[in-house]
């Protein structure tokens, strides 16, 4: 930024201490400058050198509300870092808007830019910013075994649970051969998820990470709208789950944002 004039700024909400402070340049006040744009100085934040000063994350999620982009909304709450919101109104068809289909020719949400990136499908997006974002632990780093393990389960909602679950809510007229098919049969599908949850409080045993948040949206979206039966293991597993903080921020957010999109 090259401006003349600095002043005081105080920053609040973005997931910000509202104590945190810089000297930001008058003329550059402009409703577009958002939090993550600003050189922050973190010499007010308990802890961090007095020396280090950081540029936030340009963080936008193009959601709908309530949608598979709830998993992203969900994701970034854990993940702590500031970030813009644009709404897709679906029932208006922004998602089919040449604007939008220049970001994601799906004409599918959610979609996630960090900058000029952008990412879209909501299982890759969480495994990005897992990765990108490493200081919550919510992913399994590189070079550690354990990490193939997590990526299958980041994968395995996407790629399994759900097209079984649609294949058990929308029959087909015959049976495709088994060969044919990347996952195996609703039943199947769901034993497998319930073996896993019975050796933790999470599929990765005792650390959370960005696979549960893609499972336990699955499971808890496919139970609420009784897609997937209410097993024990599945609602003890949920109901853990919705005791963090920043699920529990996230779907008042959402509910927010629905009321707007209504």
């Amino acid at each position: 930024m090259n401006c003349d004039k600095a002043e005081p700024l105080t920053l609040s909400g973005h997931g910000l201490e509202p104590t945190i402070h810089d000297a930001v340049p008058q003329k550059c006040h402009m409703k577009d400058i958002t939090a993550w744009q600003l050189i922050m100085d973190t010499r007010a934040k308990p802890g961090h050198d007095k020396s280090e000063s950081f540029i936030m994350p340009n963080l936008t999620l193009y959601h709908a509300s309530p949608s598979r982009s709830s998993i992203v909304l969900w994701m970034l709450e854990e993940i702590g870092q500031p970030y813009d919101i644009k709404l897709v109104r679906l029932s208006e068809g922004d998602n089919l808007k040449p604007d939008y289909l220049a970001i994601n020719p799906m004409g599918k949400v959610p979609t996630l830019k960090h900058g000029d990136t952008a990412i879209t499908e909501a299982a890759a997006i969480c495994t990005y910013l897992a990765d990108e974002f490493p200081g919550k632990k919510l992913n399994i780093p590189v070079g550690t075994p354990r990490r193939g393990e997590y990526l299958k389960w980041l994968f395995f909602g996407p790629s399994v649970i759900e097209p079984a679950m649609t294949d058990r809510a929308f029959p087909r007229k015959e049976n495709p051969r088994a060969a044919t098919l990347g996952w195996r049969d609703f039943d199947t599908v769901l034993d497998i998820v319930s073996k896993a949850l019975a050796k933790g409080p999470y599929l990765m045993g005792e650390q959370f990470t960005a696979a549960d948040v893609v499972i336990g949206s699955g499971l808890r979206y496919g139970m609420m709208f009784k897609l997937i039966p209410e097993r024990k293991e599945f609602q003890d597993y949920v109901a853990r789950l919705t005791t963090r903080p920043a699920a529990q921020r996230a779907e008042a957010k959402d509910k927010e944002l629905g009321a707007k999109a209504a």
